[in-house]
Formats: structure tokens, sequence, C-alpha cells
């Protein structure tokens, strides 16, 4: 599994592989053997990796911000929303795009909202995702509270389009 971050100028990529993480950060390699390590994980968020020879690799995540700490170097990272809206701009229907749990409802009915305004933040595997307005719109229904489980698929909001007026 491959991810990228954005970071500023440089490209960061982190690719896992079996035990074995590789970080590319611009034209460096970083690359950590997890066979053998020991999990120490706690509740306020600090996961850290003992590796066999003693060297320890720690993460913490704070909100949308991950910071990774391993030798004397330490990177953070924040993360982006991704962009999930129906897979046609046309549909009145906003879909989950995966299991998960509604964190919560940023829409009210009635109201008008601007293409990429978000709706709602759902939470999948410890991830928050923004469901965002397609287009420019006005709340019809909502189909989802928040705390509600939904599956992939289920309809979350319905929208009326609002298309502009030619004077």
């Amino acid at each position: 599994m491959l991810y990228l971050f954005e970071t500023g100028d440089t490209i960061t990529s982190v690719q896992l592989q079996g035990e074995v993480v590789l970080v590319r950060i611009g034209n460096k390699i970083h690359q950590f053997d997890f066979s053998g390590t020991k999990l120490q994980s706690k509740d306020s968020g600090v996961k850290t990796l003992v590796l066999p020879n003693a060297e320890v690799f720690t993460t913490m995540r704070i909100r949308n911000e991950v910071f990774c700490h391993y030798g004397s170097e330490t990177w953070s990272y924040v993360l982006g929303e991704r962009n999930l809206t129906a897979k046609t701009d046309e549909s009145p229907e906003i879909k989950s795009p995966m299991p998960g749990k509604v964190v919560v409802v940023t829409c009210t009915e009635g109201t008008e909202y601007k293409q990429g305004e978000s709706l709602m933040v759902l939470e999948a595997m410890k991830m928050e995702n923004a469901i965002k307005a397609p287009y420019d719109c006005r709340v019809a229904k909502i189909h989802k509270n928040t705390g509600d489980l939904v599956k992939q698929g289920e309809v979350l909001v319905l929208l009326d389009r609002i298309d502009l007026e030619i004077t």
C-alpha cells in the first residue's frame, strides 16, 4: 500500500511491504523493518514500536496531524480532507462512500451550500472524511444523524440543485 503526502516542495511517500515500511522524503529513503518488533500502545494515542536492535519508532495522532519520531528526527504530517462526493455530479443523493459512523452533521435542511462546502463528516477506521457538496445545492432531506452507523452506498443527504438564473 502506498500513501503520498504533500510536504511543501517535497513529495513524501510511505509504502507498506509486509513488515517493512519505506518512508521517502525527497531523495532520502528511510527503511523500517518491523519484523520481531514489540508494539507498545498507550491510551494517549502514542504508539511505540521497539525494534529488535532496541531502536524506537514512535507515532502519535492529534486530530488531523500525525507525528512520527525515529532516532533524532521528527516528522509531522497534516492529514488532508478527502473529497468524497457522489460519483456523478448530477445525482441528488449523496451516498456513503464507505461503511462508517457519522461524526458530525454540518448541514441543515433548507439551507443552501456552495460546491465543496462540507455537509457532514464520516469516520471510518479512525480517519475522518468530509462529505462535501458536489455542486451548488439546497439540502432537501438529511437521512442520517450524528452517531448513526452507515453502510457503503446508504443515502446520507438528499439535495436540490441550485442553477444560476440568467437575466
